[in-house]
């Protein structure tokens, strides 16, 4: 069984941190230009979850604020868009985040 602690609470499976995950970023944050803007706590949150991303730093170097937008491929899901000091965006994925590694080669593939 897998678990996970975070923030000290212990998730019991993968599911119920999706769960959480996705909870805080469609229902407590939703879309918007500016989750700093919208709460401090909840942009705070949302970047210790993002932490697990195994290329977090990469994504995350000169970061100033987190947009949340619609994803344009799948206009059912949420994106999160890392706002750089310079006003440039970029993807993080926040589903490589709550796994905490990044998709196999052949994934890439299909």
């Amino acid at each position: 069984m897998v678990k996970i602690f975070h923030n000290g609470i212990n998730y019991e499976t993968k599911t119920k941190f999706k769960k959480y995950f996705k909870e805080l970023i469609y229902n407590r944050i939703g879309k918007c230009n500016s989750v700093k803007n919208k709460s401090i706590d909840l942009f705070n949150e949302l970047d210790i979850l993002l932490k697990r991303h195994p290329e977090y730093e990469v994504h995350t170097n000169n970061m100033k604020d987190i947009k949340i937008i619609t994803n344009r491929t799948n206009k059912k899901a949420l994106e999160c868009l890392v706002i750089y000091n310079d006003n440039n965006t970029e993807s993080i994925s926040w589903k490589h985040a709550y796994e905490g590694k990044l998709p196999t080669k052949l994934k890439y593939l299909d």
